[in-house]
């Protein structure tokens, strides 16, 4: 399956424009504030995700901790590097990462970040 056909869970550090785009292409995203979630901890944020089998759209690398370290599930996760990057950088990583195979069942963590001749996409399976 491409990550691009995955549902997605905006994380609270993802911009308004990013979340906009991506619906503009079509894609089944919500946020963490569309469901109230704007005080949740990384592992409940992580949780419901999970549990609405969404891939969670972050830019917190604390949930390589909570997927890899501590062994949480999750339905995926794409992190964006670097952290806080403005939006239309943000964008060239997400549409650079869209047509990537990834695990069906939704077991990996992919990270996209800007390297010095472009986007560089990186997937790792978690089970």
């Amino acid at each position: 399956m491409r990550l691009g056909d995955t549902r997605f869970l905006a994380d609270q550090n993802i911009d308004e424009l990013v979340t906009r785009h991506l619906r503009g292409r079509g894609v089944d995203i919500v946020t963490t504030a569309e469901l109230g979630l704007t005080r949740a901890s990384d592992y409940e944020v992580l949780a419901q995700a999970t549990a609405n089998h969404r891939t969670l759209l972050t830019h917190d690398t604390d949930f390589g901790d909570l997927v890899f370290r501590d062994g949480q599930p999750t339905s995926g996760v794409l992190l964006l590097r670097p952290g806080h990057a403005a939006p239309p950088l943000v964008i060239t990583l997400i549409d650079a990462s869209m047509d990537i195979q990834v695990d069906d069942a939704g077991r990996f963590f992919v990270s996209a970040a800007l390297g010095p001749a472009g986007p560089v996409v990186r997937i790792r399976g978690t089970q």
